[in-house]
């Protein structure tokens, strides 16, 4: 490849080598003069209207045209290099150009455009540049196509500030940019996460810039979470340039703000697109019935939904599945079945999302008969479960205590040419460790180790529980220098589980150390790890030390909840310290909390009925 271009670049042809026609076959060089401009004209018809479709079709021609006498001119064969370089046969062009100089061809500027543009797509930028430098000896002036060319093969080597500095010598040369080549700048700029470069070029060039670029900024802000920011330049761009919104540029503001749940402004915006004369495909609807339905607002996504025909949209597969998504989320099965049917009676045959969407909400569900059944129906209209397809399985059979079976399906995952990832292992784990059988949960997480698989903090949190609930606390220690001497940080919920196995195993000292780590560690304690600290104080009977825990929470901002104050008032009742019950009870009323059947049960028991009376607790 080098080479070839090496020569190719360095191979300087001259006119004199051109076939000279001897006077005596003037008529019949006529003639195949006549017969070469006919075929001249069928090969830039076939390339104008995109007939070469492979390389094949190309070199048929192009091998006809070099051994034609009178040679075919430069234009025909610069069209013939356009195509091969159209359908990706950027080597193919290179080796053309090589027999074009065998035979004395003389570049033009166009033909020398399109063998740089191969260079740069070939990544070797050098030898593009080496061109470049052929087009400035000819005397020809580069022209922004050129310019555009080579800056788009810069960016694609990652040279994005060498891009930059062409850009700029562009500008020097008087050479105009335009909306191909602020695009590409901008691609670039924002290829290597410089998004506030890009949005500063794209504000100074925005008068050249096109949709493209426009759509590419507000895009990339949306994906940052940085919806504001994108809003107030699609406000400002609109206001000031020539650029006039898409049905994309909609598109991504909805569904930016969207998964920022910024419904009102989705809503909004969706409605402010027939304003500006764009017109929503369903991509928008989409995105707002997904928006709509992670909301919780179904009615309003059903609303949204229905509303498409009589605007012109069709609902695709996309659309069906975000409102079938939401509809399962709330286990509305009725209506998921309708739009089921009604999207099967559309002609839209459901994809693996659909399938995917319905077992996993199945299998949350526990109704694994169902789950097995769309499972079996998605194999038979082949449409090949996923890696995701196969968790959600195994989650549920997990969740039914159907665990060989849940190992089964684990152990084909490979069989389907699929790997299991660190989720497989973690739900399989989890549920060996909900039924209490930890060394097949330990010898799973070996296994997950030995295919080269990192735990994280979920997997070790799930080994660490099922290890205190087992009361395996030497093991438990063991895990947790393991887990950070692999580098994963133990978080609260890691915490919080340390702590409730202590609790529960009465070593309340070693738990009550655990807990005063947990600020030293840089973690915040949330109301779980105050209510097990607490639970489990009030378990000791040490109430003092419970009540300067609850005071510590409200100092902190941590507002205590009903779990708090059922601790407390059953721990106190518990003891037949009815009084100091009595004051926390009132406490629990003023926050306008619920005390749980347990506690009010026992409350009942150790109270007068006039005291019952007085304090209306069956009412409570």
């Amino acid at each position: 490849m080098i080479l070839l271009l090496g020569k190719v670049i360095s191979k300087r042809p001259s006119p004199s080598s051109s076939l000279l026609i001897p006077l005596h076959n003037h008529i019949h060089s006529l003639i195949s003069s006549l017969q070469t401009n006919h075929f001249e004209n069928v090969v830039i018809n076939h390339c104008k209207s995109g007939k070469i479709e492979k390389i094949d079709d190309a070199l048929d021609y192009f091998n006809k045209m070099i051994s034609m006498i009178p040679l075919p001119s430069i234009a025909s064969f610069n069209h013939i290099l356009s195509s091969v370089s159209k359908i990706g046969c950027y080597l193919d062009v290179i080796t053309m150009y090589k027999k074009m100089n065998d035979v004395g061809i003389e570049p033009c500027f166009f033909t020398l455009s399109i063998l740089i543009n191969c260079c740069c797509e070939l990544n070797e930028i050098y030898y593009g540049f080496s061109l470049f430098g052929g087009i400035l000896k000819r005397g020809y002036g580069p022209n922004v196509i050129v310019f555009s060319i080579l800056i788009k093969g810069l960016c694609m080597e990652g040279k994005i500030f060498d891009a930059l500095k062409l850009f700029d010598k562009m500008i020097e040369c008087g050479v105009q940019p335009n909306a191909i080549t602020c695009s590409t700048i901008i691609t670039g700029i924002c290829g290597i996460c410089e998004l506030d470069d890009a949005i500063e070029f794209l504000r100074k060039w925005n008068c050249e810039a096109d949709i493209i670029s426009f759509s590419l900024v507000i895009d990339a802000l949306c994906k940052r979470g940085s919806v504001d920011e994108a809003l107030n330049l699609f406000s400002e761009t609109i206001d000031v340039s020539k650029i006039a919104p898409n049905v994309v540029v909609f598109n991504t503001l909805i569904d930016g703000l969207c998964n920022s749940n910024r419904l009102i402004e989705a809503v909004k915006v969706f409605d402010d697109m027939s304003s500006q004369g764009v017109s929503a495909d369903s991509y928008t609807y989409s995105s707002l019935i997904k928006g709509l339905c992670n909301s919780d607002r179904l009615s309003e996504a059903v609303n949204v939904f229905n509303s498409m025909s009589s605007r012109g949209v069709s609902a695709d597969s996309y659309t069906y599945n975000s409102l079938i998504h939401g509809l399962c989320r709330r286990g509305l099965w009725k209506e998921t079945i309708r739009y089921f049917d009604e999207m099967v009676g559309s002609g839209i045959s459901p994809d693996v999302v659909t399938f995917n969407v319905l077992i996993n909400s199945l299998a949350k569900e526990g109704r694994m008969e169902e789950a097995s059944n769309i499972f079996d129906v998605m194999i038979k209209l082949r449409r090949e479960p996923d890696l995701y397809t196969y968790n959600s399985m195994i989650l549920g059979l997990c969740s039914t205590d159907n665990l060989e079976e849940a190992h089964r399906l684990f152990d084909s995952i490979t069989d389907k040419g699929l790997e299991q990832n660190v989720y497989s292992f973690g739900v399989l784990i989890n549920g060996y460790c909900k039924r209490c059988r930890l060394d097949e949960a330990i010898q799973l997480f070996r296994k997950m180790q030995n295919k080269g698989l990192k735990p994280n903090q979920v997997t070790y949190t799930t080994l660490i529980d099922g290890l205190c609930k087992t009361g395996k606390f030497r093991m438990v220690q063991s895990m947790l220098i393991e887990m950070q001497a692999y580098g994963v940080s133990p978080d609260i919920i890691t915490y919080n589980t340390l702590v409730n196995g202590l609790c529960k195993a009465g070593n309340i000292e070693k738990a009550r150390q655990l807990f005063f780590e947990i600020p030293i560690k840089g973690l915040a304690a949330n109301v779980v790890t105050y209510n097990t600290m607490i639970n489990g104080l009030c378990k000791e009977g040490m109430f003092i030390e419970a009540e300067k825990v609850i005071n510590e929470m409200k100092n902190i901002g941590c507002e205590p909840d009903a779990i708090t104050y059922n601790a407390i008032i059953k721990g106190y009742l518990e003891e037949n310290y009815v009084a100091k019950a009595l004051e926390f009870l009132e406490e629990l009323r003023g926050r306008k909390l619920s005390l749980n059947n347990a506690t009010k049960s026992l409350l009942i028991s150790s109270l007068s009925a006039d005291q019952l009376k007085n304090l209306d607790l069956l009412e409570t």
